[in-house]
């Protein structure tokens, strides 16, 4: 009986434990929760609010570097940060398509990434970052 009693208390703090520690593990489906990162070598920047969300926003700035080097520092940021690189239609020779997909516990946000070349030693770059609505 005592046995019992042992193996009982045991089993119960052991499902506590691991409650309480799944509780403060992140999910991956925790969704982006931080604005996509501002390029280091950006200048003359505009930010404008899109939607109910922080995140849901439009970003434009100049920078002396090049498209190829821009949508780089881009692919490797937000496929660190668990971005998925998405093509839909005809590739753009200086643009990238992300989407954070939609589960039970996290809204979808779709990201466009366009880096025009305006001069030689100037690209104008565009970022936006919009909610996707699913049926």
């Amino acid at each position: 009986m005592l046995r019992c009693v042992i193996i009982l208390l045991v089993s119960i703090f052991v499902l506590l434990g691991l409650t309480a520690c799944s509780s403060v593990l992140p999910t991956v489906d925790a969704g982006p929760t931080q604005p996509l990162p501002l390029y280091p070598a950006a200048t003359t920047v505009t930010i404008e609010p899109l939607g109910p969300s922080p995140l849901e926003q439009e970003t434009t700035f100049d920078t002396t570097d090049d498209p190829p080097t821009i949508l780089a520092f881009y692919r490797s940021a937000l496929v660190t940060a668990g971005w998925k690189i998405t093509q839909t239609g005809t590739p753009r020779p200086y643009g990238l398509d992300f989407e954070w997909a939609q589960t039970s516990n996290a809204p979808a946000f779709a990201v466009t990434i366009i880096a025009t070349p305006k001069t030689r030693f100037k690209t104008a770059v565009y970022v936006r970052v919009m909610s996707v609505f699913t049926k």
